[in-house]
Parts: C-alpha cells; structure tokens; sequence
C-alpha cells in the first residue's frame, strides 16, 4: 500500500521526467524544456478549441488522447467508437496515467475487438507481460514471450527494473486482440525497437494468478 500511495502523489512527476528524457531533453536544459512545454500548451489549445473530433484526438499529444477520447465519446458513432478507442489504445504513450479502470467502460461498451487474422480465445490462454513488480497486473499482455521481452528492454529506469509475468486468463477477460507492428517509444538511449505480435488487451480485474519468469526458474 506504501508504493500506491507513493505512486499516486508523485505519478505527474515521473510521468514528466520521463517524456523529456524521450524527447532526448536532459536535466538542466531549460531552454529546450520550456519549449517543450509550451508546444504542448499550444497543441492542447488548439485541440480543446476543435469542434472536429478527428482533429482533436489525431492531433493532441499522446498523453491527452484519453482526454479528448473522453470528451467526444457520445458524440461518435458506433463505428467511429471503434477506431477511435483503438487508435487512443496504441497511442495514449502510457494505460495507466488515468488508471487502468479508465478503459473499462470503453471497450465493454464496444465489445471485443479484433483484427481480420485474430479471434477472442475460446479457452484459457497463456499470456505475458513485461512491468515493473508493482504494475504486472496491468492490461496489456501478450502470447508471445519474445514480445514481452522487446518490452522489458525498453525501460526508463524511473521505477525500477522490470520482469517478465505469466499468467493464465479465461477468455471472458480478453477486452481485444490487436496483431501488428509495434514500436516502442524513443528510448533513454534514443533508439527504437520494432517488434510484430498480438497484444492481447485484459480486464484486469479478472487476472488471476500471476507469476514472475524468474519465480519460475526460467
């Protein structure tokens, strides 16, 4: 309980530490930092002032995309839900900044969502996750180990190592599975990692057991 507590007061602080370490911005760089800021001010000035939904959920910054998500949502059509929950999934940058119950109401009003070339598990799953100890009950998941470890290199550092987890899940905890290319972000070394698999998204709530590779011995 002492780490939630911790997390919840000082989660802005780290969030930002870590988005100016990706845009390459260095402690002590005030100048570039400041500019930083203020594009972000401008975008979201624009993006609030927007009657365009598509305007505004393309166009704000990663981090506001569950926002303007949000913001819109009654006004989308079913099919516009669709792609646009989807597209706000794979580039909100981080599913825990509003908290992982955020999602929920989202994709259970959509229902499961898939790609041509996947389905909803009709039997228990093997999935894995890379995260730091204190946040392997988290949504975003994957039946391929090597995915989950293209994930456990890329790491800020700003909380502590991260492990790989495996958990078994009943198919009626699989919200979506999305199959593609996926590209980390820019790294604290400035580098990207590209890697192809399914991520498979869970209701955390309806995790069970979750074990760490290395608890395993593998």
């Amino acid at each position: 309980m002492y780490f939630d507590t911790w997390y919840e007061k000082n989660k802005w602080d780290l969030f930002w530490k870590k988005q100016l370490l990706k845009a390459g911005i260095q402690p002590g760089e005030w100048l570039r930092e400041n500019m930083f800021f203020k594009k972000i001010e401008r975008l979201r000035r624009e993006c609030e002032a927007s009657d365009d939904p598509d305007f505004a959920i393309r166009k704000a910054p990663k981090f506001d995309k569950q926002y303007f998500l949000y913001k819109w949502w009654d006004y989308l059509s079913f099919k516009q839900k669709i792609y646009y929950l989807k597209l706000v999934w794979m580039n909100s940058g981080d599913g825990n900044l509003y908290g992982y119950d955020f999602w929920l109401p989202f994709f259970e009003e959509v229902g499961f969502l898939n790609t041509k070339t996947t389905t909803q598990p009709e039997e228990m799953v093997k999935l894995y996750r890379a995260a730091e100890p204190a946040f392997q009950r988290g949504m975003s998941w994957s039946d391929d180990i090597n995915l989950a470890a293209h994930y456990l290199r890329h790491n800020s550092g700003l909380l502590g190592p991260r492990e790989v987890y495996v958990s078994l899940v009943w198919p009626d905890a699989v919200l979506a599975v999305f199959e593609g290319t996926f590209v980390s972000s820019e790294g604290l070394s400035g580098q990207k990692e590209v890697a192809r698999g399914k991520e498979y998204v869970v209701n955390h709530h309806k995790l069970g057991s979750i074990y760490s590779l290395s608890e395993m011995g593998e």
